[in-house]
């Protein structure tokens, strides 16, 4: 049996060594007599430990109008034990047979509780006894499968009880939130094994936050245009990315990081890449990810995709698809990023209105050199050495100037994946232009007027300057760059 978190399974076998004294606890209140000494009552907390097997049948039974005196032992037997057949049962209860079937068949498709989540304070009496009786009781095969435990809930930092009057009914945190704000909001503050604080400022935050989600969502489905671009790929790459990790979470019972990742961080990288850019398969996708939490929303805004399946909660789970996850162009997208960092910063410090930026990539012999300190692990003199060597036509002044900057930024260090820069920024020239709102060029040799004042004399002096010059400081994965 899954206990988690684990730290709690010695709780448990602590409270088995003395949790024989406990059973028949008190004289008085509600609960079912010892049956060999009436004056004791069984306490009810160690004695109702498998209602939830009867819950699984309880529905059948009430409507097929089954009366109190036709639950003979037998029944429960067949139910719950696989002992006898429906045929000798339904002559001896007057229950028929198809009836008889069905309930035995609904026990066996809820049976046996996959998840039985509670808190710690059970442990000491309703939950262990749960165990025993279930091991007492059922086959192995009915066994409880998990059981998880969380801290007791707080409230604004101070512990919730009736004494204290801050106790928050379910009924009022539906009627001023809603179903899906406080499961939402649970799912991502709770983490099993720590105190949950409820605070009143984050649940209506996390409600401002479903209600963005909402908005978002029905403006992208109905969104009917979409080209693929290289952005396109970016996106489902780490889309399906955060797919895989935040399956990994809740198979983990992590439902703080699952909730971060599937819904949060997916959120934000669908606003930055929204425009034309999300299919209806990642809407569907990401959909089925997000009922388990906030059910609700996810079945009105399922019949905005008009799927064939009728109900969110009847679709199969998304299936990982590796190929689409390629770690490449992720790389391509960060030096996008920076590169566009970059340049802005460049502009602000230009004040600069609309100019024309030159970018400048770095050669291919200091992408090798670097390979080289990466192979000498930063040993800066022996890879200078190496490298006058081999590249004897590269002033040995700049080599060495390239070799000591990768030290120090240690570049070497850093998991860098190779690409066509060159290739790269001319096929996203447009989309640089569009986010800096500068003219581009690649690698063009250019002279350029320059006018400036002599710092001495102040007098006007002009200079013409090659801004192909700019080559010589850049760096793999940070190209120069000369603002005009």
């Amino acid at each position: 049996m899954t206990i988690y978190p684990e730290k709690y399974r010695e709780n448990f076998r602590s409270v088995f060594d003395w949790l024989d004294k406990r059973p028949c606890a008190r004289r008085r209140g509600l609960g079912t007599k010892l049956p060999f000494d009436k004056d004791w009552i069984i306490e009810s907390l160690s004695d109702s430990t498998i209602y939830m097997a009867f819950y699984t049948v309880a529905h059948i039974i009430k409507n097929s109008k089954i009366k109190p005196e036709q639950l003979i032992p037998e029944f429960f037997d067949y139910i719950f034990l696989n002992s006898g057949n429906a045929k000798d049962l339904a002559k001896k209860s007057k229950i028929q047979k198809s009836i008889l079937e069905k309930i035995k068949n609904e026990f066996e498709y809820w049976y046996p509780v996959d998840q039985r989540h509670t808190a710690i304070m059970h442990i000491s009496n309703h939950l262990s006894f749960f165990i025993f009786h279930h091991v007492a009781i059922f086959p192995e095969k009915y066994w409880p499968r998990t059981i998880t435990l969380i801290e007791p809930v707080i409230v604004e930092g101070v512990k919730m009880g009736k004494s204290k009057g801050n106790v928050i009914p379910l009924a009022k945190v539906q009627e001023d939130f809603g179903a899906d704000v406080f499961r939402l909001y649970m799912s991502h503050q709770a983490e099993f094994g720590t105190k949950m604080d409820w605070k009143a400022a984050e649940v209506y935050s996390t409600k401002k936050q479903l209600e963005r989600f909402y908005d978002m969502f029905l403006q992208l489905s109905e969104n009917k245009k979409f080209k693929p671009t290289l952005q396109t790929e970016i996106f489902l790459s780490k889309f399906t990315r955060k797919i895989k990790e935040s399956m990994d979470y809740i198979n983990n019972f992590n439902l703080r990081k699952y909730m971060q990742v599937a819904f949060y961080d997916v959120m934000n990288e669908i606003i930055k890449y929204k425009e034309n850019r999300i299919t209806p398969e990642v809407l569907r996708q990401w959909l089925i990810l997000l009922s388990p939490v906030i059910p609700h929303m996810c079945e009105e805004l399922w019949e905005k995709l008009k799927d064939k399946e009728e109900f969110v909660s009847l679709a199969k789970w998304p299936k990982i698809d590796e190929k689409l996850i390629k770690p490449d162009i992720e790389e391509i997208e960060e030096y996008l990023d920076n590169l566009i960092t970059d340049i802005e910063q460049v502009i602000s410090l230009s004040k600069i209105k609309k100019p024309n930026i030159y970018l400048y990539t770095a050669e291919d012999w200091k992408w090798n050199i670097l390979g080289i300190l990466k192979n000498n692990k930063g040993d800066v003199g022996k890879t200078i050495k190496e490298s006058i060597n081999k590249y004897n036509e590269i002033d040995k002044s700049q080599i060495t100037q390239f070799v000591q900057i990768c030290a120090k930024k240690r570049l070497w260090d850093a998991e860098l994946i190779k690409i066509k820069e060159e290739k790269v920024l001319k096929e996203q020239k447009g989309y640089l232009e569009k986010e800096t709102g500068a003219k581009i060029y690649i690698n063009e040799k250019t002279i350029i007027e320059r006018r400036a004042k002599n710092r001495t004399t102040g007098e006007a002096r002009q200079d013409y300057f090659k801004t192909d010059e700019k080559n010589k400081v850049s760096l793999p994965f940070k190209p120069a760059i000369y603002v005009e």
